[in-house]
């Protein structure tokens, strides 16, 4: 294995828990360590698209609540309802090659959206906080919804 060495101090009891996971499991003292400090750590960005890894590594200097914000981020309903049409019409090999391009940008701007959201639930679950449920996320996204269709309604009223 290689890495960094570290020399540190542990407490009778944690040394003993060590030695008997050892045994139990048939590993070294270090790697039943190794193992339990990597359980606890956010995982590494190595299986990321490297054009997002530094974008996603920032997000462990941001705060709890910009990191909240970023997991209730959505793409508009407009920029969804395009991607939609767009996925139907190329299920059907219908797409212009300008609308194969847009359709990867869409794609790109989901994926980086996703990976965005997923790591700040991941570092604040790290940071100790209950993530909400599936069901508490879908109503969240529920409201959120509403919420649009209502100010998207208010604008098209004051634009008449």
């Amino acid at each position: 294995m290689q890495g960094q060495t570290v020399t540190l101090e542990l407490p009778k009891t944690v040394w003993e828990w060590a030695e008997r996971s050892a045994v139990v499991t048939q590993r070294s003292v270090e790697q039943v360590l190794v193992d339990s400090l990597s359980a606890i750590l956010p995982p590494p960005l190595d299986d990321v698209p490297e054009d997002l890894r530094a974008e996603l590594a920032q997000l462990e200097m941001r705060t709890d609540a910009d990191l909240w914000a970023i997991t209730r981020q959505t793409l508009s309903p407009k920029l969804l309802s395009e991607y939609d049409r767009l996925l139907e019409k190329n299920r059907s090999g219908a797409l212009t090659g300008q609308e194969q391009r847009r359709l990867e940008q869409l794609r790109k701007a989901a994926e980086r959206l996703m990976l965005m959201r997923a790591r700040a639930f991941v570092l604040l679950q790290w940071r100790g906080y209950r993530l909400p449920t599936v069901d508490e996320l879908e109503k969240q996204s529920s409201q959120a919804a509403k919420k649009q269709k209502l100010f998207d309604a208010k604008k098209k009223f004051r634009a008449a």
